[in-house]
């Protein structure tokens, strides 16, 4: 069934699968990852450390599609807020210096993180757009409503919580759930569509999910696959919640690699993925 209408009063949004099964494949085909990411996993396999990106254990990322890892130290984000951002403002459309970048990306990129990476893509990787922000309400935004993100299939989205003093976070249901919300329809309509609350919609086809709420600590990040794990932010109800953002990828060549040949990209400080991949590659 192509179209369908969801059954929960006051909704009736036309779903239409085909339709993020296009915007997928515009990602995916059109603009190359698909073709990214095989071509990453075989030049790993041939390499002489590929032990590195094989361990038979799952971790938390693998297993439900997000996880919360240790960045910064208080060194770091006393650093950041008396340097970079001494104002808690939004960021975004700052310039940072490649200096500034590759200092927080290797900070970010520390061992642990690096070593979930590695084991989620079985490849290198690399950050394709870098975006520092902060929220202090969800007026107007449906990134605080729930979703699914565009991109490709094989990206992951970092998140690193930059300050204390707010109550917001991030809430996730866990892929196999995900995609049995995403079966009966849900995520296969406009962003106006969204909806802040799925109870009422998961009772509807029959879909038993737990939301997860995960509050991280100053200088603590969250690992998502948002293209298989239901999202939301929570706007805080006092203060502002500063994040830094990462898309990353899978990669032929190590981070450090793809920032040298391509930090221009990054230092505009914009969310969202190139367009074209042979732009970039």
């Amino acid at each position: 069934m192509l179209f369908f209408k969801s059954p929960h009063p006051g909704f009736s949004e036309i779903f239409n699968p085909r339709e993020l099964k296009a915007r997928q494949w515009t990602y995916d085909v059109l603009n190359g990852y698909t073709n990214l990411h095989s071509q990453s996993i075989a030049s790993a396999y041939k390499s002489e450390d590929h032990d590195i990106y094989i361990d038979l254990r799952l971790n938390e990322l693998q297993k439900v599609g997000f996880q919360e890892v240790e960045v910064f130290d208080a060194d770091y984000l006393s650093y950041w807020h008396a340097d970079i951002n001494p104002d808690g403002r939004n960021l975004m459309g700052k310039d940072f210096t490649s200096e500034q970048l590759h200092d927080v990306f290797t900070k970010i990129l520390n061992d642990d993180v690096q070593a979930a990476l590695h084991r989620f893509f079985l490849s290198e990787f690399a950050v394709i757009f870098f975006y520092a922000f902060s929220t202090a309400d969800a007026v107007g935004d449906p990134s605080f409503r729930w979703h699914m993100d565009a991109g490709p299939s094989s990206h992951l989205k970092m998140l690193i919580y930059m300050n204390d003093d707010h109550d917001g976070h991030t809430d996730f249901i866990d892929c196999a759930a995900s995609a049995q919300l995403q079966k009966a329809g849900y995520n296969c309509h406009s962003i106006e569509a969204r909806l802040p609350d799925l109870c009422d919609f998961a009772a509807d086809y029959g879909v038993d999910f737990t939301s997860v709420v995960k509050r991280p600590k100053a200088g603590n990040g969250l690992i998502f696959s948002p293209t298989e794990v239901l999202h939301k932010g929570v706007a805080p109800s006092y203060g502002t919640r500063q994040v830094i953002q990462l898309g990353i990828v899978p990669n032929l060549d190590p981070w450090t690699v793809f920032f040298e040949k391509h930090h221009e990209l990054l230092e505009k400080n914009i969310n969202g993925f190139p367009q074209y991949k042979h732009w970039i590659w």
